[in-house]
């Protein structure tokens, strides 16, 4: 990622609607940033509602969702611009859309993990930036929690939590917002928590986990961080915070919470 203002190519538009790979794209400038945070500088995709306005947590749509799918570039000053940019997505286009415009549709309620991606061009490079999007099952069971930064208890916007469940499926997520607050809907079949690696920008931070004294691995359902017991139905906080540790501490002891 780049840390710096960044100069822009403007991409190439495909017409036509493509089921769940489209395209589209441009903008202006503004804010953004989940509830007004902004992440570490660089380029991020984000889900800016249209039938539900405000900047959405990609992994909680609902059925009838209408999106405007954003590449958006932060500055070091923490400043939002819009990049011209096209999508895709892996979903069944009987469920998900994106057409000419940018604009993803929700089109049933069927629950499922798929992935968004959006293609773009930066000082002559093409470049991408992908995330996570779901339709969860619902659940009356949250959690809520922070994703952080180790020896700054900084807020890591933007980083994404992933729920597996005992086979190793994943089976939620969500994306953290404003001082790296989440909150997630957990399925009956969840059983462990870990943070999606690309989400946490190098070379600020270690791609690794410190969790109440422990040591875990990222998107390793081998190694994740066991759920607390939870009160079903009602919303949970999570015991401790996240932590990942910065690069400029030195490298993380190796992973503990995974030996058996």
């Amino acid at each position: 990622m780049k840390y710096a203002v960044l100069l822009v190519v403007v991409v190439s538009v495909l017409a036509g609607l493509f089921g769940c790979g489209g395209s589209g794209g441009s903008g202006g400038g503004g804010t953004g940033g989940g509830t007004g945070l902004a992440p570490v500088p660089g380029q991020y995709l984000e889900f800016a509602g249209i039938t539900r306005p405000g900047n959405l947590d990609p992994l909680q749509l609902v059925p009838g969702d209408r999106v405007r799918l954003v590449v958006a570039n932060y500055d070091p000053a923490g400043v939002r611009s819009e990049l011209p940019a096209t999508f895709e997505c892996s979903a069944d286009p009987s469920q998900v859309t994106v057409g000419t415009d940018g604009t993803l549709r929700v089109l049933t309620g069927t629950p499922g993990v798929f992935r968004v991606t959006g293609r773009y061009t930066l000082v002559g490079a093409a470049r991408v930036v992908r995330s996570d999007a779901q339709v969860p099952a619902g659940s009356a069971t949250v959690l809520t929690g922070r994703v952080v930064g180790q020896s700054t208890g900084t807020g890591i916007v933007y980083s994404q939590v992933i729920l597996f469940s005992a086979s190793g499926e994943v089976v939620a997520g969500a994306r953290a917002f404003a001082d790296g607050t989440f909150r997630v809907q957990v399925p009956a079949n969840a059983t462990k928590i870990s943070v999606r690696a690309e989400t946490i920008p190098v070379p600020l931070y270690f791609r690794s986990i410190r969790y109440l004294g422990e040591i875990y691995t990222m998107d390793d359902p081998g190694c994740a961080v066991p759920l607390p017991v939870l009160n079903l139905g009602r919303e949970n906080a999570l015991p401790g915070t996240i932590q990942v540790p910065l690069q400029a501490d030195g490298p993380p002891p190796p992973p503990t919470g995974c030996i058996p």
